[in-house]
């Protein structure tokens, strides 16, 4: 596991050993991005699909000129209202798949009953969580 702070950089280069990354998931942005862009190979890409810490992404201009690293924003909405729909429904499917077989998992903070919804909805909004935070209907 990395954890977010002045070390991250030498933890994740430690983590990936002499190789170079193709690609940054981001989920947070802010100043991890930028610590971890180092990283990625020349021509790599950062794709930001989330912005729990609510901060501008942060990429040092010298790794966009001279590194040719690019930036992405994806939005699943935006996704779903481009693709044809029998795309998303094989998507889908294929996804629904690798859960079923394990293979897929995202790890689970708490369970709500759906009367708790106000909490739910909080601790959903928490930019602290490790988790989803889901709705258990019984």
């Amino acid at each position: 596991m990395l954890v977010e702070g002045a070390e991250l950089t030498e933890q994740a280069a430690d983590a990936i050993g002499d190789a170079s990354l193709d690609v940054i998931l981001d989920a947070v942005a802010g100043e991890p991005v930028a610590q971890l862009a180092s990283l990625l190979k020349i021509d790599g890409q950062i794709i930001s699909y989330t912005a729990r810490a609510r901060q501008p992404l942060s990429i040092p201009v010298v790794d966009l000129i001279f590194r040719g690293l690019s930036v992405h924003g994806y939005w699943l909405n935006l996704w779903l209202q481009r693709t044809p729909r029998d795309t998303v429904a094989q998507t889908y499917h294929e996804l629904a798949t690798l859960v079923a077989d394990g293979i897929l998992a995202a790890p689970i903070e708490a369970t709500y009953a759906l009367a708790d919804y106000r909490e739910a909805f909080a601790h959903a909004a928490r930019s602290d969580r490790n988790g989803k935070v889901l709705f258990a209907v019984r």
